[in-house]
């Protein structure tokens, strides 16, 4: 139960891993990381109209349509059936972090103001597991996040991370009836770092009131690869120059489990452009002013895979690539994602519904 727990911090964490070394660390292999979300990649701060509270300021939001792959389930025993309607949101943006603020353990704080990043994301689904004896659950799940870390010259640094889930998940492969195709989660799991981010303090907070515990994970400074908090992810993989053929590489992301960093397989799966059955995200790209109707969209697919027994499976990001790095008009968009579910219960896909809003005004 443990390794299915920390599966299902991993999947939703990353729905709802690199860069430079996370943190000044004694990592022995590292990767560098690109602000590839500017129209210019190469600066390496966090542009002031980027920063909430700045004249001229503007997060990026984008708003992604979810559903369930047709003919991807395999499970004999049970499926699960999504509604119209499901979706996932981001919003990424900077602040002025505050380091003796409420988002700082007494321990930790130190006296410093610095710009980082914040991202948010928010997954909301609903639909039913249905048994193949009879027999339902319905649900309306929730899984949000949200977490801080540092600029790409301070090699996105893990700063702060919350995540807040309510989920209905499959429970087991083979379930003899309907009350045993699922377990609710409700809890909140919140993940301090410390500034140099060598250590994390982990509250767990089950919102059923079922066992709360708190824990510190040291030595996060001495792991083998780039080190980053697991809500992150997206932005992270966003930051790689993904160009190369034959790109692969190692990263660690902290996952709020008391043996804390595990070690993820990134590589490119495929490059390619926007085509048949893409006409949305298309779309979205050209109602944001990123590209003309007759543009082409080049991407880049990249595959992760927790290096551990019990994978939890193969996830897909496909990321508009950076063909230009002083005019990176996508801006290297997340444009979709497959996530698979557990017990061969199917492939989630999430497909960029709309750009909402441009990070820093489109600099």
């Amino acid at each position: 139960m443990k390794k299915l727990t920390r599966l299902l911090l991993i999947a939703l964490g990353t729905a709802s891993v690199l860069g430079a070394a996370g943190c000044a660390t004694t990592t022995t292999a590292s990767v560098a990381t690109n602000a590839n979300w500017y129209l210019s990649t190469g600066f390496s701060g966090i542009q002031l109209t980027s920063i909430e509270g700045n004249e001229g300021f503007c997060a990026e939001e984008l708003k992604y349509s979810v559903s369930l792959k047709d003919d991807s389930s395999t499970n004999e025993y049970y499926s699960v059936v999504y509604d119209e309607g499901s979706f996932y949101t981001t919003k990424f943006y900077g602040v002025n972090f505050d380091w003796q603020g409420d988002k700082v353990l007494d321990e930790y704080k130190t006296q410093k103001t610095e710009a980082v990043y914040a991202f948010e994301t928010t997954l909301s689904v609903s639909g039913k597991y249905l048994h193949k004896d009879g027999g339902e659950v319905a649900f309306e799940d929730t899984v949000s996040t949200v977490c801080y870390f540092k600029s790409t010259a301070k090699n996105l640094a893990p700063v702060y991370s919350q995540q807040i889930m309510h989920s209905t998940s499959p429970a087991s492969n083979k379930p003899e009836n309907a009350e045993q195709m699922t377990k609710k989660y409700d809890y909140s799991c919140t993940t301090y770092y410390d500034e140099a981010c060598a250590n994390a303090t982990v509250i767990y907070d089950d919102l059923n009131g079922d066992g709360d515990k708190t824990f510190t994970v040291n030595n996060l400074d001495q792991t083998l690869y780039s080190l980053f908090d697991n809500a992150s992810v997206i932005i992270a993989m966003r930051s790689l120059d993904t160009n190369a053929e034959s790109f692969a590489k190692l990263i660690s992301t902290f996952i709020p489990v008391e043996n804390g960093a595990s070690t993820y397989g990134i590589s490119k799966a495929s490059s390619g452009t926007l085509g048949e059955g893409d006409e949305g995200i298309k779309n979205a790209l050209v109602e944001a002013g990123y590209v003309t109707a007759d543009a082409e969209v080049a991407f880049n697919r990249l595959n992760t895979a927790l290096q551990e027994d019990m994978q939890g499976g193969t996830r897909s990001y496909w990321y508009a690539s950076v063909s230009d790095q002083s005019a990176n008009l996508c801006r290297s968009t997340l444009l979709k994602m497959a996530t698979p579910l557990s017990f061969g219960l199917g492939t989630l896909e999430y497909e960029l519904e709309e750009v909402v809003s441009v990070l820093g005004a489109g600099v």
